[in-house]
C-alpha cells in the first residue's frame, strides 16, 4: 500500500510549527520502509539551537506493527545492570526497524505505569497519566485505571492495588512470572503462591488457580520468585490481614479490569483486546487541543513542564497514524524544549492526541539499528522499555558501502564531514547514525563529537551497512576544581580535577601546587585517567589566617583553597 500521510509531509517541508521562538529550520527526509518515513529537523528555539527527529508510522500499511519491548524481556527490580537495556539493544532483540524509549522507571529499570505486550498485562497504570494502546482497531490514547481483585468462597473479596512490583506499606500486589525479581522489604510480608493458573494474564480475563502455599516473611527477607505457571499475591501491613484467612487448597479467582479514568459506575471495562500499551505523561494534546494543565498529573511546572529538557513523545494523527518524536537537549547542538512548545510542534504535524514519554538522558531514537539522535548523557542510556516499530524484512542489495572519514582523530567539540562510497548508494538513501550514541552525525553526514573515546559511526543504504571508528580526545583545559580534605592534626589531602569544556577528564596534564604556611609533596603531579592529581600538604599551623594552597595548570589557571575554604573552581570564560 502506498504511504498515506495526507498533507503532513508537504506541510512540514514548507512550514515550521509556529511556536513563539522557532524559526529558520532545515529538514532532511529519509524513506525507511513502506509506511515509515524519518525526518531530521534543525532549527532554533529563541537563541538556542534545536534538533529533533521524527518518525511517521502509517499503521494502515500491511506488515507495520508497534510493540512494547521490555528490557531483557522481564521486569527486574533490584539492579540497574540487569533491569535495563539500551533502546538499540531492545530493538535488536525484537527485530524492530525503529524505536524510542517509553515508560518512566526508577534506577532499577522497572517500568512505571501501564505496559501490555502481546496482549499480556505486564504492569498496572498510574491514575491520571495517559497511556497509548495498540489494538485491532489501531492506536488509541486514554487515562487508564485498573480495578483488580481476587475472590475465594467464604472469604471477603481481596482488593489488589497493582501488578508486578514489590508492595509498599499496607497494600496487596499481584505478581506474575514477568516479575523476575526477589526484592527485599523492611516490613513483614504475606506471600500467597497460586499454581495451576490459566496464564497468561490479559485485561478482563478470568484467572483461576489453587492456593499452593502461604508464607509470612520477616522484615529483610527476600521475596520468593514467581515461577512459570504461577501467580503470587503479596501483602503488607493491615492490607495483608485478609490473606491470612486463605488456606492451602482454596480455589481462587482473579480479574484485572481496565477502565477509562472518568468511567461511570457499572460501565464496561475497556482495552480487553489491546495488544500493546505503554504509559508515561503528561498529556500534551487531546482532541487536537494543547493541554494547559500538565502539572495536574503531578509534574513540576517550573522544573519539568516549562524547563527545556530533551524529550520523547508519541502522537496519533487525525487519520490514525503514529508520530514518534525525540528532541535533543543539554548540549551545544540542541538546547531542549518545553512541553508546551513540543505540543505545538506535534499539533502542526496533524497530531490530535499526544503524550510525553520518559525524556532527559533517556531520550533515544533508533532507526535500522542506528542511534540517530544525540543522547544528552553522551551515550545511550539503558532504559526500562521501548516503543518499537516492526516491518517486513527488506531485501538487501549485493553492493557495498565504505565510510570516508578524513580525520581518524578528533578533539572534543570538533566536527568533520563524512562521505560514503560504494555501489549501494542512492541519493536520499544513506541513513547516518552511531552505535552507542556518544557521537552525533546528522543526516548529511556531518559528524560532531563531545565525548572523549572511540565513536563508531554507521551508514546504511539498501540493506548494506558500513562503519568506521573515530577517536575523540579531550579538549584543552576549561575547568579546574580543587577539594581540600579538612586538616587531620597537621596534614591535608588535596585533589585537583581537570576537565575540558565538555566534561571530559584530561589525562597527562601537569598540575603544580604551592603553599603558604606549610609545604607540599609532591609539588607537581600529572593528572591520571580521571583527570585527577592528588598530593598532601603539611601545615606549619593550619589555623593561621594566611594558610593556603594554590593549584595551577599551564601557569595560567589557578585555584586557591585554605583550611577555612575547602573547595574552589576555575572555569574558562
Amino acid at each position: 500500500m502506498k504511504l498515506q500521510l495526507p498533507h503532513v509531509l508537504l506541510f512540514l517541508l514548507l512550514a515550521m510549527p509556529s511556536t513563539a521562538d522557532i524559526s529558520q529550520h532545515t529538514v532532511i527526509v529519509k524513506d525507511i520502509s513502506p509506511g515509515i518515513v524519518f525526518q531530521q529537523f534543525k532549527t532554533n528555539n529563541g537563541s538556542s539551537p534545536l534538533l529533533y527527529d521524527v518518525l511517521h508510522i502509517n499503521l494502515h500499511t500491511p506488515g507495520i506493527g508497534v510493540i512494547c519491548g521490555q528490557s531483557r524481556g522481564k521486569i527486574e527490580d533490584s539492579s540497574p545492570d540487569t533491569g535495563r537495556e539500551t533502546v538499540r539493544a531492545i530493538a535488536r532483540r525484537y527485530n524492530a526497524i525503529a524505536g524510542v524509549n517509553a515508560n518512566f522507571f526508577p534506577f532499577t529499570g522497572q517500568p512505571l505505569s501501564l505496559t501490555i505486550h502481546n496482549g499480556v498485562l505486564v504492569t498496572s497504570p498510574t491514575p491520571l497519566r495517559p497511556s497509548l494502546g495498540i489494538g485491532p482497531e489501531g492506536a488509541v490514547m486514554d487515562s487508564i485505571v485498573m480495578h483488580a481483585s481476587a475472590a475465594v468462597t467464604g472469604v471477603n473479596t481481596i482488593p489488589i492495588s497493582g501488578l508486578n512490583y514489590a508492595p509498599d506499606a499496607n497494600e496487596i500486589v499481584l505478581l506474575t512470572p514477568d516479575f523476575d525479581e526477589s526484592p527485599v522489604r523492611n516490613y513483614p510480608l504475606t506471600v500467597v503462591t497460586i499454581n495451576s493458573v490459566n496464564l497468561p494474564l490479559r485485561p478482563s480475563k478470568k484467572m483461576h488457580g489453587i492456593v499452593a502455599s502461604i508464607q509470612i516473611l520477616k522484615p529483610g527477607t527476600s521475596m520468593p520468585l514467581c515461577q512459570s505457571g504461577e501467580m503470587m499475591l503479596v501483602g503488607s501491613g493491615n492490607a495483608s490481614n485478609v490473606l491470612s484467612s486463605l488456606a492451602v487448597g482454596n480455589t481462587i479467582t482473579l480479574e484485572c479490569d481496565l477502565y477509562a479514568q472518568n468511567h461511570q459506575i457499572n460501565s464496561e471495562p475497556i482495552w480487553k483486546h489491546m495488544k500493546e500499551a505503554v504509559s508515561a505523561g503528561p498529556w500534551l494534546l487531546t482532541n487536537g487541543q494543547i493541554v494547559n494543565n500538565m502539572e495536574d498529573e503531578g509534574f513540576s511546572k517550573r522544573w519539568f513542564v516549562d524547563f527545556h529538557h530533551p524529550r520523547t513523545a508519541i502522537g496519533i494523527t487525525g487519520n490514525g497514524n503514529l508520530i514518534m518524536i525525540v528532541v535533543d537537549g543539554r548540549s551545544a547542538l540542541s538546547g531542549g524544549i518545553s512541553l508546551s512548545d513540543l505540543a505545538k510542534i506535534m499539533q502542526q504535524m496533524g497530531v490530535v492526541d499526544a503524550m510525553n514519554l520518559d525524556g532527559g538522558g533517556s531520550s533515544t531514537m533508533v532507526v535500522q539499528n542506528e542511534i540517530v539522535n544525540l543522547p544528552s548523557d553522551g551515550y545511550s542510556r539503558p532504559v526500562s522499555n521501548a516503543l518499537l516499530v516492526t516491518a517486513p524484512p527488506q531485501k538487501s542489495s549485493s553492493g557495498s558501502l565504505e565510510i570516508n572519514a578524513p580525520l581518524a582523530t578528533l578533539t572534543a567539540g570538533d566536527s568533520e564531514q563524512l562521505s560514503v562510497t560504494g555501489s549501494s548508494i542512492s541519493k536520499r538513501g544513506i541513513l547516518w547514525g552511531s552505535k552507542y550514541g556518544n557521537g552525533y552525525v546528522d543526516q548529511r553526514g556531518y559528524l560532531t563529537c563531545y565525548q572523549a573515546g572511540k565513536v563508531i559511526i554507521l551508514a546504511r543504504c539498501k540493506g548494506q551497512t558500513a562503519s568506521t571508528t573515530v577517536n575523540v580526545t579531550a579538549g584543552p583545559p576549561a575547568n579546574l576544581s580543587v577539594a581540600l580534605t579538612p586538616p587531620l592534626v597537621s596534614n591535608s589531602n588535596i585533589r585537583a580535577t581537570l576537565k575540558d569544556a565538555f566534561g571530559n577528564p584530561i589525562k597527562g596534564e601537569s598540575i603544580s601546587f604551592s603553599v603558604v604556611g606549610g609545604s607540599v609533596y609532591p609539588s607537581t603531579v600529572t593528572t591520571d585517567i580521571n583527570g585527577n592529581a592528588r598530593t598532601e600538604v603539611t601545615w606549619n599551623n593550619p589555623l593561621v589566617s594566611n594558610a593556603s594552597v594554590t593549584v595551577t595548570v599551564n601557569n595560567t589557571a589557578s585555584v586557591t583553597v585554605s583550611p577555612s575554604v575547602l573547595k574552589g573552581t576555575w572555569t574558562k570564560p
